[in-house]
């Protein structure tokens, strides 16, 4: 038992992380939120990702609402395409 004594005595050393976590989203990307209406196929739906360049990052949630991605560039553009779309009832960016 005093032989473990010692041990008790230094504090522990500090665990410090090899690297850094990356992101889910790259910085020259952002999520939007986006809800289609129930009626939309399949195909309508990749039609209008597509014409977006917006790729699913997830959902549909609980509420119906699709996470994507864009490139930043393209932000408002992708914003304009997908409300104008007549299978999106809302988009918005991710808060």
């Amino acid at each position: 038992m005093v032989a473990l004594a010692p041990q008790w005595l230094h504090p522990a050393a500090p665990i410090e992380p090899l690297g850094q976590a990356q992101s889910e989203v790259p910085a020259a990307e952002v999520v939007l939120q986006v809800r289609f209406r129930d009626d939309a196929t399949l195909s309508a739906l990749r039609a209008a990702l597509r014409a977006a360049d917006a790729q699913v990052i997830g959902g549909p949630g609980a509420l119906g609402i699709w996470l994507i991605r864009v490139p930043a560039a393209a932000e408002k553009h992708s914003l304009r395409l997908l409300a104008a779309n007549p299978i999106v009832l809302e988009v918005n960016p991710a808060p």
